[in-house]
């Protein structure tokens, strides 16, 4: 494992060497990711295995397989409940969002309705689950009674989304180069973005620290960085080997972007807004999560079923 930026002689002699600490062997190929807020578990999505995977981040033991609902696309976690909920492709025309309880494993509830969907997202107070449909629109779901439902329409469909910090803006992105930006407190829509990148977006994700926020265009190669105070581009980051999933550094100004074709994570200064280093060693990295105290990240290699566990 290598990185490209050197520490200073300081870091050296004060932080634990950074780099992949452990790898966990997996027998469906991952693809998404996600941590629990005190790193306890790890969430591992398996679009082809049909298949998530819940594993014990202390002994790398798996605990549990939820599967038999179709190909899980996107994960998320209540912040304050002991919910996941799990987009599912499923059969054409009915996919649907599991609600599992991370303690039983049992199925609490199924949400349907959709036509299409992919990136879900919750704010972080756990009122309102956010479901962009293929169909048009968001669908914007009450928590404490899901049948209740905001349909907001979009002219071109919206794929993916991600709640800012603080919860008054949803953003969302699509394959027909669009961002748009969602006022969460009248639920309408402010702005609409032609970031002008081709292609189907993987990933869209806000910065921790700074009012940015970044769309992974794998096939372009590119990564479009909004500036989410003036909804303007403030950079693109080209020459990238098919930039997939990032994650940001809760205690540092850092993102780390998994290249799948690079078979590397990139290293990000959020600030600059540039490439500041590499790690290698990577198996076409997909999906890529980081602990909440920012000392570790966890890496799914799809070409050889197996989760890096990274230490930043």
């Amino acid at each position: 494992m290598k990185r490209t930026v050197h520490l200073t002689q300081q870091q050296n002699d004060d932080v634990e060497p950074e780099g992949i600490v452990d790898v966990i062997h997996l027998t469906d190929t991952p693809s998404r990711l996600l941590v629990n807020q005190d790193g306890t578990r790890l969430y591992v999505a398996s679009t082809n295995g049909e298949s998530v995977t819940i594993i014990d981040t202390a002994s790398n033991a798996i605990i549990h397989t939820v599967e038999g609902h179709g190909a899980p696309l996107w994960l998320v976690l209540h912040p304050t409940r002991p919910w996941l909920y799990i987009s599912y492709a499923n059969r054409p025309g009915n996919p649907v969002i599991v609600v599992i309880s991370v303690t039983t494993f049992d199925v609490l509830d199924t949400l349907s309705g959709f036509i299409s969907i992919n990136g879900i997202a919750i704010n972080s107070s756990g009122l309102r689950l956010y479901a962009p449909d293929r169909a048009g629109e968001l669908d914007i779901i009450e928590i404490s009674n899901p049948q209740q439902r905001i349909k907001l329409r979009f002219d071109a469909a919206p794929d993916i989304v991600t709640i800012a910090p603080g919860n008054a803006r949803a953003h969302l992105a699509n394959g027909f180069a669009s961002w748009f930006t969602v006022h969460l407190g009248t639920n309408r829509l402010v702005s609409t973005v032609n970031t002008q990148v081709p292609g189907q977006p993987s990933t869209i994700a806000h910065a921790t620290h700074i009012a940015r926020i970044y769309i992974l265009y794998p096939t372009a190669n590119q990564i479009y960085i909004g500036d989410t105070t003036t909804s303007r581009q403030s950079r693109i980051l080209s020459n990238l080997l098919q930039p997939w999933d990032i994650t940001f550094n809760s205690m540092r100004g850092l993102a780390y972007v998994t290249e799948t074709q690079g078979h590397r994570v990139s290293i990000l200064n959020t600030t600059s807004e540039s490439v500041i280093g590499t790690f290698e060693g990577f198996n076409r990295p997909m999906g890529i999560c980081s602990t909440s105290d920012g000392r570790m990240a966890y890496v799914a290699n799809s070409g050889d079923n197996t989760i890096a566990r990274v230490r930043l």
